[in-house]
């Protein structure tokens, strides 16, 4: 039993450490957007979703 409970979370972990680097990824979209668009209402929406994914980061 103790080879399937290290596997289970083996696998956990992996699945958290690839959710956390999408969260990342998208974190760095989001900025990307903020620092080279000019259109406001795409600035906007990039706040909105780097308030989002902090959240998520923050409970990941």
């Amino acid at each position: 039993m103790m080879i399937v409970d290290s596997f289970k979370q083996a696998s956990q972990k992996a699945e958290n450490f690839a959710q956390k680097k999408q969260l990342r990824e998208a974190v760095i979209t989001a900025e990307t957007l903020l620092s080279n668009h000019p259109h406001s209402q795409i600035n906007t929406w990039a706040n909105k979703i780097l308030t989002v994914l902090s959240k998520e980061i923050s409970r990941a």
